[in-house]
């Protein structure tokens, strides 16, 4: 296959199969989830543990991964600016758990 140039917001990028192979299979899916479970710059939700616990967590994987999660932010459609969640009345350690799981 013959390279392609792909156009970055600020770069040119010349792609070809081979890189996109290399790089971007299942390995490379895992790796990638696994730094963005690890990062906290882009996580766009709170779930609140408890009064002095809450945990920054990616929406797009709730909703990937869970029918309730997605149902809920369906439901909460119209109120964008919910980004917050209560699940205070349940462990730290359950919470996390939930998360990795997602991020699995």
């Amino acid at each position: 296959m013959k390279n392609e140039i792909i156009y970055n917001f600020f770069k040119e990028i010349e792609i070809d199969s081979k890189w996109i192979e290399n790089k971007k299979g299942r390995k490379g899916i895992i790796k990638d989830l696994s730094k963005l479970y690890k990062e906290n710059e882009t996580k766009d939700f709170t779930i609140i543990v408890s009064e002095e616990k809450q945990i920054k967590v990616h929406k797009l994987i709730l909703i990937i991964r869970s029918e309730l999660f997605k149902a809920m932010f369906e439901l909460n459609i119209q109120d964008l600016s919910n980004k917050v969640h209560d699940y205070s009345k349940k462990s730290n350690e359950t919470i996390q758990s939930i998360n990795l799981f997602f991020l699995s």
